[in-house]
């Protein structure tokens, strides 16, 4: 009996199919690379954010101490009274808050849609952000109340 050897069709063919795969297998391989890449960042981004927010609710106490305490100052100062405006006042305190945290001062300028420069209301303004490195955590706003219904009060 003579055996039969296969021979291939055809070599050249085989090297020109197996070069054509070759960079569809380099696509997918940098292709699953940047896939992996964006996850790993996603989950490095994500452990970032949520350190950073530990660190800034960590700080909460402090910001409520140091609030409490510009508060505290600007109530027993003589110099700030019920004349006194709610911007005078809000810088005050800011300026005792900024002594050790970081604040984003209040705009004065524009007016919101409620405010009209006949009547000088000052609505819609921010009036301190305290900051964390630079993120905002907390919003200060001033009230001057000139009556309290103590039964709207939650």
């Amino acid at each position: 009996m003579v055996q039969q050897t296969m021979m291939p069709q055809n070599p050249f063919k085989e090297v020109v199919h197996q070069q054509q795969r070759q960079p569809d297998e380099q696509m997918a391989s940098i292709s699953e690379n940047i896939k992996s890449g964006k996850r790993k960042f996603a989950e490095m981004q994500a452990r970032i954010n949520a350190e950073e927010m530990a660190k800034a609710l960590r700080t909460s106490p402090l910001v409520y101490d140091k609030v409490i305490s510009a508060l505290s100052a600007l109530c027993g100062d003589p110099h700030y009274n019920a004349n006194t405006s709610e911007d005078t006042m809000n810088d005050f305190v800011r300026s005792i808050i900024a002594a050790s945290l970081e604040v984003r001062d209040q705009t004065r300028n524009g007016i919101s849609g409620t405010s009209t420069s006949a009547t000088q209301e000052r609505s819609g303004e921010l009036d301190i952000q305290i900051r964390y490195n630079g993120k905002p955590i907390c919003v200060y706003e001033g009230l001057k109340l000139d009556s309290v219904k103590k039964k709207e009060l939650l």
